[in-house]
């Protein structure tokens, strides 16, 4: 790979240098990304408790949890109706 047309000795060694600051790099993000999070995590952790809070009090979401649990009811009425119809046709012609 060259650098802008460098070639030959000069080309290897910024190749060197850019391997070294990639390694450099990657060694202060492993040590420093531990930390920031940690001093972070108390402050995304009541981010998101605040967050749910205005969720579920949002009226919205309310009416969307409930429209969502009246179509669980009716699918479950109507599974347990097929089963029990199924159940009748398999037992009356098997």
């Amino acid at each position: 790979m060259s650098y802008h047309g460098l070639s030959g000795p000069v080309d290897d060694m910024a190749q060197e240098v850019a391997e070294y600051a990639g390694q450099k790099i990657e060694q202060q993000l492993v040590q420093r990304i531990p930390l920031i999070l940690d001093e972070l995590r108390p402050q995304l952790r009541e981010s998101a408790k605040d967050a749910m809070k205005y969720a579920f009090d949002d009226e919205q979401l309310k009416a969307a949890i409930g429209q969502t649990q009246k179509n669980l009811v009716w699918y479950g009425v109507g599974a347990v109706v097929g089963c029990s119809v199924l159940t009748y046709l398999l037992v009356k012609y098997a």
